[in-house]
């Protein structure tokens, strides 16, 4: 491991007490998630340390904030000056094995609480309505929130409305990142296969409602009136989402499946020869 990859480390499994964890067990898996949104953070602004961002001493404001893994990384970043406008349509008690209401809870009584505001409300009524108008909003990250929106629909809409917003507050930028549905390890093709079959056939309350590739983001972003200041890619076939998504496809109706679901599935089951490795992440930065 090099000095990079264990100051990264380092810094991610101090930053993962800040979140909700009950047994070793857990700590494992948030710590990995924190990595990775360290991962993004260096994406986003290559050569940069994780303090020393243009995000420090901003407000951002993180849609499909969930249980709070990008959240806390974005709090450190931003630092004691900054503001995470962290919001999420979910109901409180939706979330396993923690439902929102004790992640967050747990999270705002951390030593990052006092840099973040939680708002439960509908992405896109928030844009329009008005209720972020004085929030001082300079940035809008969308970190692996897309697949939990209802279609590229409502995406295309979004993306409007954020666009707008930003040009009546004299500027935004945008930070993207997602699931790439491409991948670069054989092991991932399962996260892939499990992510298309619930994308053909979404599950009631699950994950994955539906997926755009990021050719077709950068097109609706275009669309919308934003501008790529820059994209990457990052390999993170160590996460947990892979099995976790394998594991969701699993449970899906084979009986009542399309024949599209139903085909997909299948290949997914023939590609798994172990554990689930996971897609390639996509990243893009924005502005107006």
């Amino acid at each position: 491991m090099s000095s990079s990859d264990s100051s990264r480390s380092d810094l991610a499994a101090s930053l993962a007490q800040c979140a909700i964890n009950t047994s070793p067990a857990v700590l494992k898996v948030q710590t990995s998630q924190l990595v990775h949104r360290l991962n993004l953070l260096s994406a986003f602004f290559p050569g940069r340390p994780y303090s020393e961002t243009p995000l420090e001493g901003s407000t951002i404001l993180e849609i499909g904030c969930g249980q709070g893994d990008t959240t806390i990384a974005l709090a450190y970043a931003v630092g004691s000056g900054g503001k995470i406008l962290a919001l999420d349509p979910a109901p409180l008690d939706y979330g396993s094995p923690y439902t929102l209401k004790q992640a967050q809870w747990h999270l705002s009584a951390s030593k990052l609480g006092d840099r973040i505001e939680w708002i439960r409300a509908d992405p896109l009524e928030a844009a329009e309505n008005g209720s972020l108008d004085s929030k001082g909003v300079e940035w809008v990250v969308l970190a692996h929130s897309l697949f939990y929106m209802s279609g590229e629909d409502y995406v295309s809409k979004l993306l409007e409305a954020l666009a707008k917003f930003g040009k009546e507050q004299g500027g935004l930028k945008l930070l993207f990142a997602e699931w790439g549905m491409k991948t670069s390890v054989p092991g991932a093709e399962a996260h892939l296969l499990a992510v298309k079959a619930q994308t053909a056939q979404p599950l009631r309350g699950g994950n994955v409602q539906m997926s755009l590739d990021p050719a077709k983001i950068v097109e609706l972003a275009k669309h919308a009136g934003w501008a790529v200041e820059r994209e990457a890619w990052i390999e993170a076939p160590q996460m947990d989402d892979g099995n976790w998504e394998v594991t969701a496809a699993r449970s899906m109706d084979k009986g009542g499946s399309t024949r599209e679901a139903k085909a997909l599935l299948e290949k997914m089951e023939d590609s798994i020869k172990g554990s689930a490795e996971c897609m390639d992440v996509w990243t893009g930065v924005f502005s107006l």
